[in-house]
């Protein structure tokens, strides 16, 4: 959502406020629906990544409950993942127009890089603790053959974690700084602020080159789909 979303509204803001600034009361109205948009995603893949790790922590600690987990639990964990992002999303936007009086900005951005931290912590953690019980399992012949495919989504979804610190960290690190430290703003090059920006951003074409080479099931959906959107442009 990230990429598709908030990336291309990103560029369109930068492009519009260097090179066409004359309309500038409809950008200012377009940033404020970018901001929502760019809170909104970014807290839903936090969310959606501890989600994950916290359920492939379950299915490595609980294998027989997890076989029979009931599939609405993923429904009501997309449900609640994305009404939790917009309601913050949502709620930050009004407190820092001053349309709702919650939190101040400064507060309320560092409660967000909060929840985003231990969220990234909650992942770390699941993994570790995936791995070890991978590398310690006593396995049956039926459980090596589960234990490799669980080895390998568990590194992958590390490798994911591990970029999404490495590439998100920089920009919220300024964030945290300008809001803290208000004269942080004016010394800070524009240029640096684009690239940890635009660092953030890249995140989203990272996670599907790492799930394509670290999941041969991945590779193949994605190869299948290609092929058959490739097959019905060529019959029509």
């Amino acid at each position: 959502m990230v990429g598709a979303l908030a990336l291309p509204m990103y560029i369109y803001i930068v492009y519009a406020f260097s090179y066409s600034p004359s309309n500038y009361k409809s950008l200012v109205i377009f940033q404020h629906v970018y901001t929502v948009v760019d809170v909104f995603t970014g807290l839903a893949s936090v969310f959606t990544l501890a989600s994950i790790a916290l359920e492939r922590l379950y299915g490595v600690l609980y294998p027989i409950r997890y076989r029979w987990k009931d599939k609405r639990v993923y429904f009501i964990a997309i449900i609640a993942v994305w009404a939790i992002s917009a309601t913050a999303s949502i709620a930050y936007i009004l407190s820092t127009r001053g349309l709702l009086r919650l939190l101040p900005e400064a507060t309320f951005t560092y409660y967000l890089t909060v929840i985003s931290v231990l969220s990234v912590l909650v992942i770390c953690a699941a993994y570790v603790v995936v791995a070890l019980r991978i590398h310690f399992w006593n396995k049956t012949k039926m459980e090596m053959a589960v234990s490799k495919q669980e080895k390998r989504l568990a590194t992958a979804l590390f490798i994911v974690t591990v970029v999404f610190v490495l590439t998100w960290s920089p920009f919220h690190i300024m964030n945290i700084l300008v809001n803290f430290t208000k004269s942080f703003l004016n010394n800070i090059p524009v240029d640096l602020v684009f690239f940890g920006k635009l660092l953030h951003y890249s995140n989203s074409l990272a996670n599907p080159a790492i799930y394509s080479l670290k999941i041969p099931e991945f590779r193949l959906a994605i190869r299948s789909m290609l092929c058959k959107n490739w097959v019905r442009e060529t019959r029509v």
